[in-house]
């Protein structure tokens, strides 16, 4: 079964110019994802008539689905409805009531008037449908297209571009998609893995993903908190043979990395040790110092976390260590208050205060300040204790700039290569020639992600390296807008000849049905004229006429049709 195809289109200026943040098209994605439906093209498009026209021309073209948010308010720069129009070939503009209704409604519960920019929201072009919304004042229209204009049925959705109206009214987009369109079955399972970096995790399944099937399909989706998420799919098969086969492939993989797994389902840390816990009857508690609270906080934001975490202790002063949690004063002054030997004591005390089954203790260096002389930035010490007399530490070494460059670099910011990619970023370059063999695909930067480089890596040659790359970022956009009506034509000459190239393949199976007739041999026309295929031999007709003359045949003024009569 072919699969069904999507675009997820976002339209405004505001985007491109960075004044807000995108979050609809991942949302959007994600669920589309979900009910069967592969998403090809994510594409942002400012406010200009034309390039909203020509794009999603495109877009339609090559998908099943376009999902359009944006453009659609009351301010005259929200040009998207007229753009609709146009391309849909609607001749006028109808009130849609139910929408009409919604609308007054809303304005009136926030005492606003309405106005005349207001009714026009609830204008919409007569060629569509309208699935009414009801969280705000545009409606959301439904465009569906025949074959004969993109060369295959196609459907777009346009629906606001507020976050909160266009989360709540996707349901019924879904459910719509759902009704019109075969969809194919796509099977998810996740696997949550902690304690291996991303790089090593790959390192170390290569052999295993090297043999998956082909049409299995693995994801690595690492953060910080979560650890990486290993995400299996296979698209188009039955849910059950698809669950089996999946199943098969997580059960060769634990015994690679099993003691690395804690969840299989898209899960978080702190859940998982909450089901543990409940499900062998054991409590916690914690003792921290650098960690300030946060270890506390993550196992509380789990409800029910009261019935197994009884509380912890934020001992961040070396009085509350002694006086609080008992850790000896020779003890810390012996081997520091950041050593195994405190992590160990800390646990023991807080588990033995609290009278709880489990303790986690922290003591570190959060940074910046050099170190202590013996431990530099990052260092932590875990200790852990339990009331069976088992007590175990375990050192970490971290970037004390960790959590700040997480959070200097989100998505937007950097993107994952395709092995493709990569494989192509080697054959074109042989400073990567280093990339040829590794099994970790590399990250590139986006120019906003190059621009926040300047602000972590700080030697002179990474500087300099910046600013070129600025430069470059620059000088290519400044040539995109010097030549940007060269641009134009050209995107308009490609959509020309993907026209074209529609109207050849439609001519060559005329000609080839003429040729199948042919090749026949026993054809026989219904009507003396061409039509969608239809073979007109005159020979044969003429030959036949003749043939059907006993005595002779009368023209009359050179036309000859059915009401000649013929002697016989």
């Amino acid at each position: 079964m072919k699969q069904t195809t999507a675009s997820v289109c976002t339209i405004g200026d505001e985007i491109l110019i960075g004044q807000i943040v995108d979050t609809n098209s991942s949302v959007i994605s994600r669920r589309l994802n979900e009910i069967g439906v592969t998403v090809t093209d994510m594409v942002s498009i400012g406010d200009n008539r034309e390039q909203i026209i020509e794009t999603l021309s495109k877009e339609l073209a090559c998908n099943d689905i376009v999902i359009v948010t944006g453009g659609l308010g009351p301010t005259k720069d929200d040009i998207t409805k007229a753009a609709l129009a146009e391309l849909s070939g609607s001749e006028k503009y109808v009130i849609n009531e139910p929408q009409s209704l919604i609308m007054k409604k809303i304005l009136h519960s926030r005492g606003l008037d309405t106005l005349a920019s207001n009714v026009a929201q609830a204008s919409v072009p007569d060629k569509c449908e309208v699935i009414p919304n009801k969280y705000g004042t545009a409606p959301i229209m439904v465009f569906r297209f025949n074959r004969e204009k993109f060369g295959h049925e196609a459907v777009l959705y346009s629906m606001p571009g507020v976050p909160f109206e266009t989360m709540n009214m996707l349901p019924e987009v879904l459910d719509d998609i759902s009704r019109h369109f075969a969809l194919t079955a796509i099977y998810h399972r996740n696997i949550m893995v902690y304690g291996l970096a991303e790089s090593a995790l790959s390192e170390k399944i290569a052999s295993w993903e090297d043999a998956l099937p082909s049409d299995m399909h693995l994801a690595y989706l690492p953060d910080p908190l979560k650890g990486v998420r290993l995400r299996l799919s296979i698209y188009g098969e039955d849910l059950h043979d698809a669950e089996t086969r999946i199943s098969a492939q997580i059960e060769a993989l634990k015994c690679i990395i099993g003691e690395n797994i804690y969840s299989y389902t898209d899960d978080t840390l702190e859940h998982a040790l909450g089901e543990i816990l409940k499900k062998a009857g054991k409590t916690l508690c914690a003792a921290e110092s650098c960690t300030g609270g946060e270890i506390s906080h993550l196992v509380t934001t789990v409800p029910g976390s009261s019935s197994y975490y009884l509380g912890s202790v934020t001992s961040y002063a070396v009085p509350v260590k002694e006086k609080v949690l008992g850790v000896p004063a020779e003890t810390i002054e012996n081997h520091g208050v950041v050593s195994s030997e405190v992590a160990a004591a800390m646990a023991e005390g807080v588990r033995k205060l609290m009278g709880a089954d489990y303790a986690v203790a922290t003591t570190g260096l959060a940074g910046p300040g050099g170190g202590d002389g013996v431990n530099p930035d990052g260092t932590v010490w875990v200790g852990v204790s339990s009331a069976s007399g088992l007590v175990r530490t375990m050192k970490y070494q971290y970037h004390n700039d960790r959590k700040r460059n997480i959070e200097r670099f989100p998505e937007r910011f950097r993107f994952q290569l395709t092995k493709e990619e990569m494989a192509e970023l080697v054959a074109n370059c042989d400073r990567f020639n280093s990339l040829k063999h590794s099994t970790v695909r590399s990250y590139a930067f986006t120019e906003q992600g190059v621009a926040m480089l300047s602000t972590v890596l700080r030697s002179e040659t990474a500087i300099r390296v910046s600013i070129r790359i600025m430069d470059a970022f620059v000088a290519m956009r400044r040539f995109m807008v010097t030549n940007a009506e060269v641009f134009q034509r050209l995107s308009t000459m490609e959509y020309h000849q993907l026209e074209m190239q529609q109207h050849q393949q439609e001519t060559d199976k005329r000609i080839d049905e003429v040729f199948r007739r042919l090749d026949e041999g026993n054809a026989k026309p219904k009507q003396g004229v061409f039509y969608n295929g239809q073979i007109y031999d005159a020979y044969t007709f003429v030959s036949g006429l003749i043939k059907s003359a006993k005595r002779r045949i009368i023209l009359i003024d050179n036309y000859v049709d059915e009401t000649v009569k013929l002697e016989k």
